[in-house]
């Protein structure tokens, strides 16, 4: 699944595995929200994010059906075994399992403190919303540039992380080669 901003500079490549975890994690906490970290790496250019792996909600997570609070726990040591592949701490996801995947003020006000915390280093957080119980499976995508912007879904033809070189390519570039400004961040 790829994600695209209006002019289509900005992209946010999520592969099926990452796909059908959210799905699993949303089924699994039924009519309460549940949540987590995108952990992945991007393009040279900053501007295209591969989510390789998400995480489910650390144990000091508080959830219901209207609310969900990430909590930390375990979540240093993870970070830092992702460091060590240089994978790196992308952004949130959290589903809405009573109304729609649309981002809330409390989604914004939380992107906007993530993106302006120097210790996270990720100004442009990525976040994700999967839909409702009766959409399940319906996933949005927003990236934080001093406001939520949300992305829009890319045609099947331009399939994720699809390149002349094969399908895995730009992902295993990715990682073989993130940015040097990419910083380890500590929650």
């Amino acid at each position: 699944m790829r994600f695209l901003d209006e002019d289509g500079g900005c992209t946010v490549d999520l592969p099926d595995s990452v796909v059908d975890r959210l799905r699993t994690l949303t089924r699994q906490a039924d009519r309460k929200e549940t949540g987590g970290i995108l952990i992945g790496c991007y393009d040279a250019a900053h501007r295209s994010a591969l989510v390789s792996r998400i995480t489910g909600p650390p144990r000091d997570s508080v959830s219901g059906p209207s609310t969900f609070e990430r909590g930390t726990q375990g979540l240093d040591a993870l970070l830092a075994r992702a460091w060590r592949h240089r994978l790196y701490y992308l952004g949130e996801w959290h589903s809405h399992p009573e109304v729609n995947p649309q981002a809330s003020e409390i989604d914004a006000l939380q992107m906007s403190m993530f993106a302006s915390t120097a210790g996270m280093r990720c100004p442009e957080p990525v976040l994700l919303i999967v839909g409702a119980a009766d959409v399940i499976g319906h996933i949005v995508c927003y990236v934080y540039r001093r406001k939520l912007i949300a992305l829009q879904l890319a045609p099947k033809s331009l399939g994720p992380m699809a390149t002349a070189s094969g399908p895995n390519a730009v992902g295993r570039r990715l990682r073989d080669n993130p940015p040097k400004n990419v910083k380890r961040i500590t929650l």
